[in-house]
C-alpha cells in the first residue's frame, strides 16, 4: 500500500522496547533517537483458523528493529497489520503545533456542511452528524443499517483512496474523514 510507504521511508529506525496485544487495542513502545514513545492502533481480528498462528514471531517481537516491526503493516494478517500501525504511530514525530482541542463531530461538521463526507467507523455521534453536512458515508468495518462495508467507493467524490482500516495516526482520533465537493 501506497501510504504505509510512503510513511515507512520517512521513520527513524529504533528499538522496539514492548509490544502488547489487547482485546481492543495494540500498543507497541518503541526508542527512536533517544525518544520513547507509545504507538496504538485498534486491533483487527478476522475469523481465527484453528491451528493457525496469528503472530507467528509472538514472544519475539521485542527483537524486531523498529522499521521491521512497522513494516507488519503490510501484513494481509490483521493481528500484524495492528502491530505494524502502531509502531508507526510510535515512530511518527508529535506535531503539537497542528494539534486542536476540538470535539470530532463539531470539526466534521463544519468541514462537511454542504459536502461529501466520508467517516471510517461507526460513532455515536453519526444521527446528529448526518443532517449538518451535505451526504454522509459511513464505511464500517462490520456494517449494519446505515453503513457501507469498508473499505469501499463512494459515489460523488473525486479523489477516492482505499486504504487498511485504521491506518496510522493521520486518522487521528482513529478516524480517516474525507471532504470533497463532489461532482
Amino acid at each position: 500500500m501506497r501510504l504505509i510507504d510512503d510513511l515507512l521511508d520517512t521513520l527513524p529506525n529504533g528499538r522496539i522496547c514492548d509490544v502488547r496485544i489487547g482485546l481492543h487495542w495494540t500498543a507497541v513502545v518503541a526508542e527512536a533517537d533517544g525518544i520513547r514513545r507509545c504507538g496504538l492502533a485498534s486491533t483487527l481480528i478476522d475469523g481465527h483458523e484453528h491451528g493457525v498462528v496469528d503472530v507467528p514471531q509472538a514472544g519475539q517481537l521485542e527483537t524486531f528493529s523498529a522499521l521491521d516491526l512497522a513494516r507488519f503493516a503490510q501484513s494481509d494478517r490483521s493481528t500484524m497489520a495492528s502491530i505494524g500501525v502502531a509502531t508507526i504511530n510510535a515512530l511518527l514525530p508529535p506535531q503539537p503545533a497542528s494539534w486542536t482541542d476540538e470535539n470530532a463531530e463539531e470539526m466534521l461538521a463544519r468541514h462537511g456542511a454542504n459536502r461529501v463526507v466520508a467517516l471510517v467507523g461507526h460513532f455515536p455521534f453519526i444521527p446528529r452528524l448526518r443532517p449538518r453536512v451535505g451526504e454522509l458515508f459511513v464505511l464500517e468495518r462490520n456494517p449494519h443499517e446505515e453503513t457501507l462495508p469498508g473499505p469501499c467507493s463512494c459515489p460523488g467524490f473525486r479523489a477516492q483512496h482505499a486504504t487498511q482500516p485504521n491506518s496510522v495516526r493521520a486518522w487521528r482520533p482513529h478516524t480517516l474523514w474525507v471532504s470533497c465537493d463532489g461532482g
